[in-house]
């Protein structure tokens, strides 16, 4: 049991930096492929961690509430109330939508205007609007991915 809860705490601090490597390079393979914008990749690995911040933050909140709640309320997809899939019935409404409607939070929100700011800021050939649509179309295409996997799983 020991060696189960070793890889589980070297899993949840290894998972935030690969999660953060994979964002960034896929982050900037989009700025400077399709815009042009000139970034190397310690640069959008810096302001990736940065503009994931906002998740430390959310998952303080999700431990506070997970103190706060009764077990049996308690819900691990949804820990705070800060998304609207979080006030739908999971029960009634199809998996794929509820997926999508969790995506739409304000931790999720904050973090693409983060990363978007950085970018911007990073490289003087992209605006902000440049940025914030090639921060948005990753998380478009990673949120239809994540529908697609409750639609057909």
């Amino acid at each position: 049991m020991p060696l189960v809860s070793a890889f589980g705490y070297a899993g949840a601090a290894l998972g935030a930096v690969f999660s953060a490597l994979v964002v960034s390079a896929v982050l900037l393979f989009v700025a400077n492929v399709v815009f042009g914008a000139q970034l190397v990749f310690r640069q959008m690995f810096a302001l990736t961690c940065y503009g994931f911040l906002p998740n430390a933050l959310a998952g303080l909140l999700g431990i506070l509430m997970m103190f706060l709640k009764a077990p049996e309320d308690f819900d691990l997809e949804n820990p705070t109330a800060f998304n609207i899939g979080a006030y739908l019935d999971p029960q009634a409404t199809p998996k794929w939508l509820v997926a999508v409607a969790s995506s739409l939070d304000l931790f999720s929100i904050w973090v693409i205007l983060l990363l978007a700011l950085g970018m911007a800021t990073a490289s003087r050939k992209l605006s902000y609007g440049k940025a914030l649509a090639a921060v948005l179309a990753v998380w478009v295409l990673w949120v239809a991915l994540k529908a697609a996997r409750y639609a057909l799983f």
